[in-house]
């Protein structure tokens, strides 16, 4: 029922060579000359409602100046009347001005919110309704309606007839007015505004080589409505949506036009181009309602998804916690459909991450939106300063002096506040230390892939051996004597924790499925020659100094290996076999990025697999694998994840279970709920913790074949 006065250019008149006229909108002021452009439009039959979005980057002068003026005539023939909005006049005048000429001749003048436009306005938003009492006028993103009364004259039954738009501009200024939306709104009951959260993006796929992008909406209304003015921008880029009816609980698809869906499910969809979005690396979609945001997702490199797979909300109950995303059970995706997962978010979390010994990143895990001062949330028993929140509930705190990391920083978030459509009581306290400025020799390359598999990327792993975290300033590795390279990490490193650096992330991933992908980091690594290298790691804290120093030749492999394309080298740090490198275990598949494989495999613990086969034909056997455990001399708890060969974890076979040895677990090839899994190579993931702390990982596959 709604129409977009900007779908073409005809119905107008005047300078329209001015502008840009671009069907659907935006229309941009072209004129490189200062003055003055109007357009006029008639209508074809009245109005009763307008929507109109704009943006001009004029600060309030004489020079420069706005102005919507409508006419109204009257339904039965009766004299009509004007409205003129106007934004620009110099001094106080930086709200918006109305002037209201009634049907006997009366002009009223009218001004409204002070300040909101004095520097110009971006994607500002006008909602003008004819009731019968006056004419409203509200912002959009405010709740505030304001009313110009008819006056003494009966003009209840007027509707617009004309509109002029009107621009006075300087030359500096003309290329930077735009006009976004204009849409005429006949049924003011059925345009609703949506509150944050009540629709939300639920599921995308964004610069996949492999299959259509797209992006799903999904809405929560309990009511059938008409939304206009909705927006995707997606990292800076924005993408008009036109006015869309929605059902409640109905999807809504925004489907990339150069590569449509194999099959359209039958759900309301819009095309959009969505190939020129700069997505290299991190994505950011937020959804406005005009210039108010209503939802967002942000994926960083690592959570990107890969092979046609798409990132889907867990949990459609909480649409505004950011821990709420997840790869798709699916290949495919589900566009249009209700998402592969289904399950309940946990408690919410808050989190806070060094970034050097005097700055910190506080998270809180929902979307935040609303302007209330969330400063009176937060205590902290050090002084310190802080950025204002950003949408993903990510601020910085700046301590006003270096700590020691004998110090304890104590949180405490206690009070109310609205987290987009989620209202939260916190009440929590938390102690954290700061790290400590690392040593000589406290981090060290512990793994070493020159040669990889084809198309896979070459990588190094780097641990901190410490037993506190660390934090490293200007850290930076060396090849020989070329420039350093500098690794940019959070502060913070926790202690015996390995990390990832590669060139390329998401082909890691693909590579490797079995690293966690929070130990990735992805840097201009330079090319690890198979001829072997010295390598140099070095920190500037406060003066340049070595870190750790070594060299790695393909002599240091086994020479029984005689193809060691796609084996590490790995270093051993424990035990009594000294600082030196060797190649990687046959048991982790010759490498184990992210995490250091235990070298002393007759200590601890004995894993043993009945067989290597698990056949699925019930004539065949056998017909399950049965997993002992031999523990030592100490009691411990062991986990069992399962991997299917592209790396998606398929069950948890234990989790944290107590054993002392003895122990046996059994896999049939089937989930929880009998459901039988595919034929394939499946991969066991074990973890094993003594009562010391002490972990150890051990990696075992199995076949589940149908002959």
């Amino acid at each position: 029922m709604s129409r977009n006065l900007l779908d073409v250019s005809r119905g107008w008149s005047g300078q329209l060579d001015q502008f840009s006229t671009n069907p659907g909108g935006p229309w941009q002021l072209a004129d490189s000359l200062a003055g003055t452009a109007m357009l006029e439009h008639r209508a074809d039959e009245g109005y009763t409602g307008l929507q109109i979005s704009f943006s001009l980057d004029f600060p309030p002068s004489t020079a420069n100046r706005f102005e919507v003026e409508l006419d109204l005539d009257s339904r039965s023939g009766k004299g009509g009347s004007t409205l003129l909005l106007g934004i620009g006049e110099a001094g106080s005048q930086d709200g918006l001005t109305a002037l209201y000429s009634s049907p006997d001749g009366v002009a009223y003048s009218y001004y409204f919110w002070e300040g909101e436009y004095a520097q110009g306005a971006k994607r500002a938003s006008w909602d003008i309704r004819l009731t019968a009492t006056g004419i409203q006028i509200n912002r959009i993103r405010s709740v505030e309606v304001v009313e110009i009364p008819w006056g003494d004259g009966n003009a209840g039954d007027l509707v617009v007839s004309g509109i002029r738009l009107i621009c006075q501009y300087t030359v500096t200024r003309s290329r930077h007015f735009f006009i976004h939306h204009f849409y005429t709104n006949p049924d003011q009951d059925y345009f609703k505004v949506p509150e944050a959260g009540s629709i939300f993006i639920s599921e995308c796929r964004l610069q996949d080589m492999t299959s259509p992008d797209f992006v799903e909406i999904y809405t929560m209304q309990n009511f059938e409505s008409c939304i206009n003015g909705l927006r995707l921008e997606v990292n800076g880029k924005s993408l008009d949506l036109p006015p869309i009816g929605l059902r409640a609980g109905e999807h809504l698809l925004i489907v990339d036009p150069h590569q449509p869906l194999s099959e359209t499910p039958d759900v309301p969809h819009i095309f959009l181009d969505l190939q020129n979005v700069d997505a290299s690396s991190s994505v950011e979609i937020i959804l406005f309602y005009f210039d108010r945001p209503v939802h967002g997702l942000r994926l960083l490199p690592s959570q990107r998804p890969q092979d046609g797979r798409t990132v889907e909300m867990m949990d459609v109950t909480q649409p505004c916690r950011t821990d709420n995303w997840a790869l798709s059970k699916v290949e495919t995706g589900t566009p249009g459909n209700e998402n592969s997962w289904f399950t309940t978010l946990g408690d919410p979390e808050i989190q806070f991450r060094w970034q050097t010994p005097a700055i910190g990143l506080l998270v809180l895990p929902y979307l935040i939106f609303e302007v209330e001062p969330l400063e009176n949330l937060v205590t902290v028993n050090r002084e310190f300063s802080w950025d204002s929140w950003d949408y993903w509930g990510l601020t910085t705190l700046f301590f006003t002096d270096e700590l020691d990391s004998s110090e304890e920083i104590q949180f405490q978030i206690k009070g109310p506040h609205g987290f987009c459509e989620t209202r939260v009581s916190w009440d929590t306290s938390f102690v954290v230390h700061p790290p400590e400025r690392g040593k000589d020799g406290g981090l060290l390359i512990t793994e070493i892939m020159y040669e990889p598999l084809a198309g896979c990327p070459e990588f190094l792993e780097i641990t901190n051996l410490e037993d506190i975290p660390t934090w490293w300033q200007g850290l930076s590795i060396q090849k020989n004597e070329n420039d350093p390279i500098p690794i940019f990490v959070d502060g913070g490193w926790p202690p015996n924790q390995s990390r990832v650096f590669t060139s390329d992330q998401l082909s890691f991933l693909e590579c490797y499925p079995e690293t966690d992908i929070g130990l990735i980091h992805e840097i201009d690594l330079f090319p690890l020659n198979n001829n072997g290298a010295t390598l140099t790691l070095q920190a500037i804290d406060p003066q340049m100094r070595i870190i750790d120093e070594t060299i790695y030749y393909p002599g240091l492999h086994n020479f029984l290996i005689k193809n060691t394309a796609g084996v590490v080298l790995e270093r051993n740090i424990f035990g009594n076999m000294g600082n030196k490198w060797r190649s990687g275990f046959v048991q982790f598949a010759y490498r184990s990025p992210g995490f250091l494989p235990v070298w002393d495999f007759s200590a601890g613990i004995e894993i043993n697999f009945s067989t290597s086969i698990v056949y699925m034909n019930v004539d065949r056997e056998p017909s399950q694998l049965q997993i002992s455990v031999e523990a030592g001399s100490l009691d411990g708890s062991i986990t069992i994840d399962i991997f299917d060969i592209s790396g998606n974890k398929i069950q948890t076979l234990a989790n944290a279970v107590p054993v002392q040895g003895g122990e046996e677990f059994f896999w049939t090839g089937k989930s929880p709920n009998g459901r039988l899994f595919p034929e394939g190579l499946y991969l066991f993931w074990i973890y094993y913790f003594d009562a010391l702390g002490h972990k150890k990982t051990v990696k075992k596959t199995c076949v589940l074949s149908n002959n």
